[in-house]
């Protein structure tokens, strides 16, 4: 009885680890993404794919979010709010 109960114990253990709301063992982009890059080219260099959808990086050069769709990069709907004032 005494080894079932271990059993039934180390099987339950292993079951809370399977699933956990720690994400760690998902593979990331390495190095992740950048909040913004210097240009478009740059912003091609990091794929987008389904890792990464949602995901927006501001692109200096042209003063707008961009976003991944989980196959390419498009102009967000989400902009940055303008300093000036008008």
């Amino acid at each position: 009885m005494r080894n079932r109960l271990s059993l039934a114990f180390l099987f339950s253990g292993a079951l809370l680890v399977a699933c956990s709301d720690d994400d760690s063992f998902i593979q990331r982009p390495s190095g992740g993404l950048p909040a913004e890059v210097a240009d478009k080219a740059e912003l091609e260099t990091y794929e987008c794919s389904m890792d990464v959808i949602g995901e927006k990086v501001y692109v200096v050069d042209l003063g707008e979010n961009y976003e991944c769709d989980g196959d390419e990069w498009f102009r967000s709907y989400d902009q940055p709010k303008s300093s000036s004032s008008a």
